[in-house]
């Protein structure tokens, strides 16, 4: 898999997140897949995954830990 699919399929993920997380983080979490990816040799499909799941879990633990707000201010 080349890098630019697969930071473009990451940043997608990172939707997962409320707004404002990805303001904040969007940028270094980018920067840790890309160094991520950098690091290994093979496999960046699995490393994909792994980075899509950890997406999944933690963007939507952010969501329902974050105060609730009208449904505008989070998306």
């Amino acid at each position: 898999m080349k890098l630019g699919h697969f930071l473009r399929t990451y940043a997608l993920s990172l939707y997962l997140y409320p707004k404002a997380f990805r303001a904040r983080y969007r940028e270094q979490l980018l920067d840790a897949a890309r160094q991520a990816y950098d690091e290994r040799q093979s496999g960046h499909g699995r490393l994909l995954l792994v980075h899509l799941r950890d997406s999944l879990g933690s963007g939507l633990w952010e969501r329902i830990s974050t105060p609730l707000r009208p449904l505008h201010a989070i998306w």
